[in-house]
């Protein structure tokens, strides 16, 4: 078995990462960013506001979840 498949076998049935919660990215282009993150992993969008939408908030945010919570990920693009 080549090192990958053993890594990939022993990620499998480990699951090293069972949970993550509120999780933040500054992202570069948040249209790409919430399309790359709900096309691979599954994630769903929640909310989604433009930059200023919020007076104290001049940047834009995107909440995504992939469980039960409001959100697990949330982007910021700073326009």
């Amino acid at each position: 078995m080549t090192d990958r498949a053993n890594m990939e076998a022993t990620i499998g049935e480990e699951r090293p990462i069972k949970m993550f919660h509120h999780f933040a990215l500054d992202v570069a282009n948040m249209d790409r960013s919430i399309a790359f993150y709900r096309d691979l992993f599954g994630f769903k969008l929640t909310e989604r506001h433009k930059a200023g939408e919020v007076p104290a908030i001049p940047f834009e945010l995107a909440f995504l979840r992939c469980g039960d919570h409001h959100h697990d990920l949330v982007l910021s693009h700073n326009t």
